[in-house]
Order: structure tokens, then sequence, then C-alpha cells
């Protein structure tokens, strides 16, 4: 069976991103940049700890603590932007790419990316989930890719969605993490992990409210309110909704990051692409003026 088409944005819409990132000075991590320390990473507490760190370059808890209470001050009293905030020097930048569907294309973005001499973190299903009753578009992994843009610096990470697959059976659900993460760690340096935002349980159960213990504990959990954060953030994840007529341009963010600002850009790969696709129904931000720029065919 062939893949859906889920093209929403050119393939050139990252590229431009990037590019834009670059003439900012921005350099480009991954979680695996902040090891072993991020590993032990639990709270929003904990990122702001290690936040400080980063910004005063002091190991102390009082430098922490002065840093806190001047950003507090600064950004929330006086309505401060993150940018007028930050010093001189070069921003970092997370850039983020969940494989929900279509896995080749991710690979086909890290290429992309690896031709502009950037790097990224790109978090994989070992199965997929269906959406829907007859969902059974096909989701295979192309290993020796995979490790191949590993060795050139990207980070293959585990996109958990153990729990979904278990139809929310706890002990199912970490049955399956197990095996997942066996999977994953016999073929990647796996560092990383960031739960799957999918179709939710009877009682409101989700994947991303596994605990960080046992088998994930020396893992970073690297996104949903968790571990290493960022000061600007982008994301394209609620694309498929009326509401996405709110998103911005990732470009006009990218013009913003600027200084030591921390940003973050997640892109889901299946969403960039040459060939744009037939149904946009129910897609909020081909309404916008920017997107419509995008393909000029079709507005």
């Amino acid at each position: 069976m062939k893949p859906v088409n889920h093209v929403v944005f050119p393939l050139s819409l990252i590229a431009e991103t990037v590019t834009i990132l670059q003439g900012n000075g921005a350099r480009f991590v991954t979680p695996a940049h902040f090891l072993p320390t991020a590993a032990r990473l639990r709270s929003r507490w904990d990122y702001l700890r290690e936040h400080a760190a980063w910004h005063t370059g002091r190991s102390d808890s009082i430098s922490h603590l002065a840093w806190c209470i001047d950003r507090v001050v600064r950004r929330r009293l006086l309505k401060r932007s993150a940018e007028s905030l930050a010093r001189p020097g070069r921003p970092e930048v997370f850039l983020q790419h969940d494989a929900d569907r279509n896995p080749e294309n991710t690979l086909r973005v890290l290429r992309l990316e690896r031709s502009l001499g950037a790097v990224s973190s790109a978090y994989f299903f070992r199965e997929r989930s269906p959406r829907w009753p007859g969902d059974t578009e096909p989701y295979d992994l192309d290993i020796p890719a995979m490790q191949e843009l590993e060795r050139d610096g990207f980070e293959i990470g585990y996109h958990l969605n153990g729990p979904e697959r278990a139809g929310y059976d706890p002990d199912a659900g970490w049955r399956i993490i197990r095996d997942d993460l066996a999977f994953f760690r016999s073929h990647f340096h796996l560092r990383s992990f960031v739960p799957h935002g999918g179709l939710t349980g009877p009682k409101g159960e989700n994947n991303h409210l596994i605990p960080h213990r046992d088998e994930l504990a020396d893992l970073i959990w690297f996104y949903n309110g968790r571990g290493l954060g960022a000061d600007l953030g982008w994301s394209d994840g609620m694309l498929e909704c009326p509401a996405s007529t709110s998103l911005a341009d990732p470009r006009e963010l990218a013009r913003r990051v600027q200084g030591r600002a921390r940003a973050r850009f997640l892109f889901h790969p299946q969403y960039y692409g040459d060939i744009l696709r037939p149904n946009l129904e129910d897609v909020g931000v081909v309404h916008t003026a920017w997107w419509r720029a995008l393909w000029p065919a079709a507005a």
C-alpha cells in the first residue's frame, strides 16, 4: 500500500527556516548535546536550574536563584520579551521531527538539513497505532539509512506510543515500551524519547501521562513540558484542525531567534513535500495569507 499524501507545506519552508536561523548564527543542538546531566531532568524546576546554569555559566544555587529572580521580574512584571533579555551570544536551536506517518519522508527532511549543515532529532515509532478503523497505512523503518544519519550527528529517538497501542492497559503498555526500547537500543544510540500525542483513552489516558521511570529513567524526556525547554517555540502539531488558522509562519519566529535564546521548532515531516495534498477541508492554516503565498497555484 502506498503511503497517503499528507503534504500541507512545501519542503522549502523547512529549508528557508533553517537558512534564516543560520543567518542569525544559530547553533543546532539535539538532546544528546546535554548528556549526562540532562538525563536526570525530571520537572520544569529541573529545567529552570539547567537553563540558569547555561545562562550564568555558574553551578552554584545562589547564582541560579539570582538569575531566576531577575528573569521573573523582567519577563513577568515588566513584560519584557525573551529576545530583549537575550545577552550577546549564539542562539541554540532544537529542530525536532516526530515521524507520525511516512517515516521515509522524515529521512528526506533529515537529508535536506544535512545538506544545509544542520542537525536535528527525529522520533520514530516501532509500530504505528491506527487513528481510525481501517487505517492501515504502512510504516516501514529504513534502519541502515537511519543509522547513517545518526553517524552524521542526527539523533534518532523513540516516539513512545506503547500505552495507546495497548488500549491503555498499564501492564501491556509497559511490555510494549520495553520491547520498543530493546528494538531501538539494538540499532541506535538511544538517548531520548517523546511521547506521541495519540488518541485519548476512555478515562482520559494518554501516552504523555506515562511516568518517567524504569527503562525510561536514563533517557531524556524531550517534549510535553518535560526535560529540556526553550524560550521560543513553534509547532505544527495541531495543524489538522480549524484552529490552525492561528499557526504563525515559522520563518517569522526564526527571525526573532537571536542572542542567547533557546528555540525549538517541531516539524512533523509528513506535512512537507512537493505535491500538495488534495483534502484540505479541516486544515485551518490554508486560510492564512502566509500559507497562500507558499502555494500560489492553490490560492
